[in-house]
């Protein structure tokens, strides 16, 4: 299970309310559409934004652009730098804009407790070298991800029975962000602001997201 990191934000009881949305029409990017917001420096590298890899409860988004859908895959299932979800996404991107090699992240210092933390553990998280022993903890030094508040997008992936590539190159899933305490995307169907006769279904069912 991805560890949650959640920062700058204000603590309600309120949830995050996301929904993965699925129109009718199957098209997939076109390679100018793909790189929409990606730009590789001359050593391929593309530097990802710390502040958009966390998804909660605000503010509202539709991300619908390849690489708004591959940041929130790596914040609902990436569980450390070159683990098999961020190999996918990298391969898709690269499919799409060859010049591509690789995402720069932020590396920052983690502590945990030795109690509760095994070493197996620390190792998958940070990779050979990059942790260390400090009395009763383990001092990390990780590469960010991002989080989201829950992790809806691996139920739909298993439950539609599609890829991560799959989710990433059809244009026909879009991913809604918003809160429950906001339900600004109920409240846009409700007033005719979206042509709901192009959306097949919406994952999860419930809540905000009906009418």
């Amino acid at each position: 299970m991805k560890r949650q990191v959640r920062r700058n934000v204000f603590e309600t009881n309120s949830s995050s309310m996301h929904s993965l949305v699925i129109k009718k029409e199957s098209v997939y990017f076109t390679n100018e559409e793909a790189r929409d917001g990606i730009y590789v420096n001359e050593n391929g590298i593309f530097d990802l934004s710390l502040e958009e890899m966390y998804f909660g409860r605000s503010p509202f988004q539709v991300l619908y652009t390849l690489l708004d859908k591959a940041k929130y895959v790596l914040a609902s299932m990436c569980m450390y730098k070159d683990d098999a979800v961020y190999k996918e996404v990298k391969n898709v991107i690269h499919s799409y804009i060859p010049e591509f090699i690789d995402f720069e992240l932020e590396l920052r210092a983690h502590t945990y407790n030795s109690i509760s933390t095994t070493e197996e553990e620390i190792k998958k998280w940070a990779g050979e070298g990059n942790y260390a022993k400090k009395d009763d903890n383990w001092i990390t030094w990780e590469y960010e991800l991002g989080g989201v508040d829950k992790d809806i997008l691996s139920s739909f992936l298993k439950k539609e029975n599609i890829t991560i590539t799959e989710f990433l190159k059809n244009k026909r899933y879009i991913v809604i962000v918003d809160g429950d305490e906001y339900c600004i995307y109920k409240d846009m169907k409700k007033n005719g602001l979206i042509n709901t006769d192009n959306i097949e279904k919406e994952y999860p069912y419930g809540g905000c997201m009906d009418d």
